[in-house]
Parts: structure tokens; sequence; C-alpha cells
């Protein structure tokens, strides 16, 4: 029983430190532009492009979830 908890504490460790370098890696993406006319449609491509990377990371999250 010990063992168990031991190994599910460790893979959420490990599970914390991915989603932390994920989010880290974002959020330099999140911060690099300024919102202006000219670059307006560049910025929606962007934002749905981390829509579909945020969705990406909690169908892996989920998966990992499952896997016990």
């Amino acid at each position: 029983m010990k063992l168990d908890q031991c190994l599910e504490l460790q893979l959420f460790y490990r599970d914390c430190e991915q989603a932390e370098f994920w989010i880290s890696s974002r959020e330099a993406f999140l911060s690099g532009d300024q919102v202006d006319r000219d670059n307006v449609e560049t910025l929606i491509k962007k934002h749905e492009e981390f829509d579909r990377a945020i969705e990406g990371q909690v169908g892996v999250t989920w998966m990992s979830e499952r896997s016990f």
C-alpha cells in the first residue's frame, strides 16, 4: 500500500514538472506581442493555436490519470 502511494506521489511530481515547463514555455508566447490594428489577425491565429495546445495538454493529463 505504501509503495503504491510513493509511486503515485512520484508520478504526480513528474506531471507537475512537465506542467510547469509547459506553462512557462507558453507564458513567453502570451507576453510576446502587443495588440494593434496591424496584427489582430495574427494574434487571433496565435490564440487559436494556444487553445488547441491547451486542449491537447488537458487530454494528455486526463489520459495519464486514467492509466492507473
